[in-house]
């Protein structure tokens, strides 16, 4: 057996059979099979995590994992959440692992993405979310999760990288590298947080790179934005256009007056946006249809902290 195929082997066995706790962190991509190079000229330093877990540099995609206490028999929905951080940098622990405990509560399994950044061209952020949900549903029968039910949630940039998984429905941006990407990459349903990158300058044109997922099919969307937010338009916008092209529209949208940009899972306690997060657990329970969220439990908060971000950074 050649050497390259024993790894690979290997590798997806690695994958698919290790019993993984709460925060372990999973590698997703086999030993030198990782598609798309860093740009041109590009030089990497290694992956920091400042003490407010803003992530920077990573070079290795991957994912943590939160998995509920509850098992449900039918297995758990679950959900892999792309933290902001305008392609410069992930807001891992307020857009991430915040997010991910609060789904762990409610009986959703959660997976928070370490995606490659703006070193890298726009296609290896969408192959590592590619990636990430195939090697999701490669496990599904040993993190308990129902594979029809996995989900892609994203905040800011990384609800336009969310958006885009479901503009590529059906298509790969990557060659298979193993048995594992005979799993589908497609997300069953969308949640989007303060989307940013969806449209062009505020004027109601939507992207082509996510244009695609306005026609969703089966694919439910659910979208939460602050009105005071700059980036206000792309949710906006974007509902708008689902709306008018679609004869029965398949998305859920929530705007909230005094919210603006980056509130995270927990608003502060006088925002109207403060229980966003339990109309996000009941939308979760309706379309369920038995896979279900505990929403007695969907009001519980976190602290939140202020966090750095990346200044003035756009997408590619």
């Amino acid at each position: 057996m050649k050497q390259s195929l024993v790894k690979t082997i290997f590798a997806a066995l690695a994958l698919s059979t290790s019993v993984l706790s709460a925060e372990e962190f999973v590698p997703i991509w086999p030993e030198g099979k990782m598609p798309f190079s860093p740009k041109k000229d590009v030089v990497i330093g290694p992956e920091t995590v400042s003490e407010k877990g803003i992530v920077k540099n990573v070079t290795v995609p991957g994912f943590e994992v939160f998995l509920p206490e509850k098992k449900s028999s039918r297995g758990n929905m679950a959900i892999i959440i792309c933290p902001g951080g305008a392609y410069g940098c992930l807001d891992y622990e307020k857009e991430g692992r915040r997010t991910a405990r609060y789904l762990q509560k409610i009986g959703v399994a959660a997976f928070v993405m370490k995606y490659r950044l703006r070193q890298y061209p726009a296609k290896a952020r969408l192959a590592d979310l590619q990636r990430a949900m195939a090697v999701i549903r490669a496990n599904a029968k040993k993190w308990n999760i129902a594979p029809d039910y996995v989900g892609v949630m994203g905040y800011s940039a990384g609800g336009h990288l969310a958006m885009r998984s479901v503009a590529k429905f059906g298509e790969r941006v990557y060659e298979n590298v193993d048995e594992i990407d005979n799993q589908s990459a497609d997300p069953s349903f969308g949640v989007f947080v303060y989307a940013a990158y969806l449209t062009k300058d505020g004027k109601g044109a939507i992207n082509e790179d996510v244009k695609p997922a306005l026609k969703p099919g089966k694919r439910k969307l659910f979208m939460v934005s602050g009105l005071t937010d700059l980036y206000r338009h792309n949710t906006v916008d974007f509902f708008t256009a689902h709306v008018k092209a679609n004869k029965w529209p398949s998305i859920e949208a929530h705007f909230f007056p005094d919210a603006g940009h980056g509130f995270g899972v927990t608003p502060r306690a006088k925002s109207d946006a403060v229980k966003w997060e339990r109309l996000l657990a009941t939308w979760l329970r309706r379309i369920g249809r038995g896979i279900k969220a505990d929403i007695s439990t969907a009001d519980d908060t976190y602290d939140l902290t202020p966090v750095e971000i990346a200044d003035g950074e756009k997408e590619d």
